[in-house]
C-alpha cells in the first residue's frame, strides 16, 4: 500500500514521503529550462529568494520580538539545506504556478516539509474545499489548515479555480518560438553555414589536388599570422552571413525580452533588450521595480504558507532589506542618523553589523579613547556650548 493511502491514522515520516519514485522532487528535465532565457530568469529569482535571511517573530500586545527559529526550518528536509529547499519552492512556483508541500509531523509538532513535484499532485475541487490526489492514488489528502498534510501555494490564480496557472503552458507558443530559433541556429551552423571567405584562382580551372594544396598553404599562412604566400594569381573575398539567414539571432533576443516580461525580470539580465538607454539611474530603478513587482509577491506568498505551520502568534519574515542594502559609507551614515534621533540603540546598531553588544568595560574604554581623540572643531564647539550654558545660568 502506498504511503499516501492510509486505512488508519498513523504518523508519516520522511521515508514515506520520499519512498515512492513519482512523488520525489527529482523533476526530470523541463523543456522550457533548455531555453537560456528561461533558465536565467527562473534561477535569478530563485537565487535571490533562497538567499534572503529569514527570522521568526512572536507578536506581543505592543510590538513583536524575535524568537528562536524552529528546528524544522533549519533542517526542512533530508539532504537539503534551507537554501536548496527554498530554491525548490521557487522553481516549482515559477515554472508550474503551484508549489505543493507535504508536511511531515509528529502529532502537533512539525518535523519538516517536502516539496512535491507538481506533476505528481492533482488538486480537486470539493464542497468542503480543495483536496489533493498524490501520485495517482485513490485517497484524497486535505490541506494542512483543515487537519491534512498539504500546503498549496499558487501564483496566478483565476476566480473559481483552485490551481495556479502555469506560465509555461499559458505561453507555450512563445517558448516554442525560442526553441525553433535555437534549433534553426544549431542546424545552420552544423550543416548549412556560409563559408567565411572565398579564395579563387584567376587562371585556369584547378585540379582537386592543386586546390587542396592551395587551401592548405593559405590556411598555414593565416594561422602563422604572417604574409599569405600562395603561388599563382588568386582572388580573395571575405563573406558575411546572409541577414535573412541570421534573423534567428534577433529572434532569440526578442524572445528573451518576451520571457523577461512573462517572469517579470529585467530583460537585459537574461539576454533580452532593454526598452531605453541604460544609465545608473535606470539600473537602480529597474532593481527597485524588480524587488517590488517580483520579489515582494514571491516572498509574501511563501511567508503566508509557512505561517500556517508555526504556533499561534508566531510568524516568519524574510529580510527584504538585504535586497537594497546600501554600501558601507551610506549604511554608516544611516546608522549614525538613527542613533542621533533615537530610533536606534547602540546594541541594535551593532547587531545590524553582526557585532556583539559592548561590555561595560569596553564602553568605558571607548569613551576614554573618544574624549582624547576629538578633533579641534569638536573641542571648540563643546567649549562654546559650555560657556553659553554657564552664562545662561
Amino acid at each position: 500500500m502506498s504511503a499516501f493511502v492510509r486505512a488508519e491514522k498513523r504518523e508519516i515520516g520522511w521515508e514515506d514521503v520520499y519512498g515512492s519514485g513519482p512523488v520525489r522532487f527529482s523533476g526530470g528535465r523541463t523543456k522550457a529550462l533548455q531555453l537560456a532565457a528561461v533558465y536565467a530568469a527562473v534561477s535569478l529569482v530563485a537565487d535571490t529568494f533562497s538567499c534572503l535571511p529569514q527570522h521568526v517573530y512572536e507578536s506581543t500586545p505592543t510590538s513583536r520580538r524575535r524568537v528562536a527559529t524552529p528546528d524544522w526550518m533549519l533542517r526542512p528536509a533530508p539532504g537539503l539545506s534551507p537554501v536548496e529547499w527554498r530554491y525548490q519552492y521557487s522553481t516549482s512556483l515559477q515554472l508550474r504556478g503551484n508549489a505543493y508541500g507535504y508536511v511531515v509531523s509528529n502529532g502537533a509538532r512539525v518535523l519538516g516539509v517536502g516539496w512535491l513535484h507538481p506533476d505528481s499532485v492533482e488538486p480537486i475541487k470539493t464542497g468542503d474545499g480543495p483536496r489533493y490526489r498524490i501520485a495517482g492514488q485513490g485517497e484524497l489528502e486535505r490541506p494542512y489548515s483543515q487537519g491534512g498534510r498539504i500546503i498549496h501555494v499558487r501564483e496566478f490564480i483565476e476566480p473559481g479555480s483552485i490551481k495556479g496557472l502555469s506560465p509555461i503552458r499559458q505561453f507555450a507558443r512563445d517558448f516554442e518560438l525560442g526553441h525553433y530559433a535555437a534549433e534553426f541556429g544549431r542546424r545552420y551552423f552544423e550543416s548549412g553555414a556560409t563559408p567565411t571567405a572565398l579564395l579563387s584562382s584567376k587562371t585556369a580551372r584547378l585540379s582537386e589536388e592543386t586546390a587542396r594544396e592551395a587551401k592548405r598553404l593559405f590556411l598555414e599562412s593565416v594561422q602563422d599570422g604572417g604574409l599569405v604566400t600562395v603561388p599563382g594569381d588568386w582572388d580573395y573575398k571575405k563573406l558575411s552571413i546572409d541577414p535573412a539567414e541570421a534573423q534567428f539571432l534577433a529572434t532569440i533576443k526578442a524572445n528573451a525580452t518576451i520571457i523577461g516580461v512573462i517572469f517579470r525580470v529585467p530583460p537585459e539580465d537574461i539576454g533580452g533588450e532593454a526598452g531605453n538607454s541604460r544609465t545608473y539611474g535606470n539600473r537602480e530603478a529597474d532593481a527597485e521595480r524588480f524587488n517590488v513587482r517580483k520579489m515582494l509577491p514571491h516572498v509574501t506568498r511563501y511567508e503566508g504558507a509557512i505561517n500556517e505551520l508555526l504556533p499561534d502568534g508566531q510568524f516568519v519574515k524574510l529580510a527584504m532589506d538585504a535586497l537594497t542594502r546600501p554600501n558601507l559609507l551610506d549604511r554608516t551614515r544611516n546608522t549614525t542618523e538613527q542613533l542621533r534621533n533615537g530610533t536606534l540603540t547602540l546594541a541594535e546598531a551593532r547587531a545590524l553589523e553582526d557585532r556583539a553588544p559592548l561590555t561595560d568595560q569596553q564602553i568605558e574604554e571607548w569613551q576614554q579613547w573618544y574624549s582624547t581623540t576629538k578633533s579641534e572643531s569638536e573641542s571648540l564647539a563643546e567649549s562654546i556650548s559650555t560657556a553659553i550654558t554657564k552664562e545662561a545660568v
